[in-house]
């Protein structure tokens, strides 16, 4: 609109321009509902919770899409099966839960119906402590910050599809995996320790940055396919490798130490480890698939080979590493 009375300007002066910024601007934003029981929500609007809940079951059931949940820091509280938030198997998009703590459910939340472009916003909730996993979520291009899913009985966060992006993000000591990828995913400032299974588990094309996955049962960061990179972030002290990878993937200025396996290793082929320190590692500090590139490789105290390089299939490029 802006556009058309600016080339109204251009063509017949400024009092087109003129009349449009003396426009009236009204307000389309509609108003919220409070609600203070669980209950179905069957109506495209926002709705803000205005106490504490309890429920035997689901909580809130959504049935229609372009619906906000803010809890304005309420909590929800299960008796261990249902969801305090679901779709109930309604595909559904355009979800926003904002604002509050969830626990005891046998999914904290679970939108993992709709497997479109859903286009989902968590922001700033706890799903902590629920007997299953913390948050169940389908479809892409789903967005979740300022979330914490920690202590679950399942997985902290379970993602179904491509494309989200997972940013301030903390699952910490869950029975299975911390994140649970698709693909297309980018995250940043993500915290996984302690957890049973991997700290963060993906596929392909995917960008992790600024993370850290620490103490895990297995992998502490997996990203089993092609074209994903880690970057400025930390894996020590796991159960198995500290960050596995798959074909026409990259590390650099990371750290992974102190592992049950390997400290990094790619398990196919042209990888890219550079600026990174992998010492005191069971396995090998690096673990290299040739053809691949290993640059300032810092390795030292591993159990197998600082920098393993296989050359079944090639040779790898290395340079100035310090790797003995």
């Amino acid at each position: 609109m802006l556009d058309i009375f600016l080339r109204a300007a251009r063509l017949s002066g400024m009092p087109a321009l003129g009349l449009f910024l003396l426009m009236p601007i009204t307000s389309a934003r509609a108003a919220a509902t409070a609600v203070n029981a669980c209950q179905t929500l069957s109506a495209p609007g926002n709705y803000v919770v205005t106490s504490n809940l309890t429920a035997s079951g689901d909580c809130f059931t959504l049935t229609v899409s372009n619906i906000a949940i803010d809890m304005q820091g309420h909590k929800i509280v299960g008796n261990g099966s249902g969801a305090a938030i679901t779709d109930g198997g309604h595909s559904i998009r355009y979800i926003i839960v904002a604002n509050g703590k969830i626990s005891n459910f046998a999914k904290g939340i679970d939108l993992s119906s709709d497997s479109g472009q859903t286009a989902d916003l968590i922001l700033n909730v706890d799903a902590s402590g629920n007997t299953g996993n913390g948050i169940n979520i389908r479809g892409r291009d789903n967005s979740l910050t300022s979330v914490i899913a920690n202590n679950n009985g399942g997985n902290g966060i379970v993602q179904g599809e491509c494309c989200d992006s997972i940013f301030n993000v903390e699952t910490n000591g869950n029975a299975g995996d911390g994140i649970n990828l698709s693909d297309e995913d980018y995250l940043k400032n993500v915290t996984s320790n302690g957890n049973g299974g991997k700290g963060v588990i993906g596929s392909s094309d995917s960008f992790v940055t600024l993370s850290i996955a620490n103490q895990n049962g297995g992998n502490g960061i997996e990203l089993q396919s092609s074209d994903n990179f880690v970057v400025l972030s930390i894996a020590n002290n796991n159960g198995a490798n500290g960050i596995a990878l798959g074909d026409f993937n990259g590390v650099t200025d990371s750290k992974a130490g102190k592992n049950s396996a390997d400290g990094i290793n790619f398990q196919g082929k042209f990888g890219l480890a550079t600026s990174v320190v992998t010492n005191n590692n069971s396995g090998d500090g690096v673990f290299l698939t040739c053809a691949g590139n290993a640059v300032r490789v810092s390795a030292k105290g591993n159990s197998g080979t600082n920098l393993h390089e296989d050359l079944t299939d090639g040779i790898c490029t290395n340079v100035r590493n310090k790797a003995p």
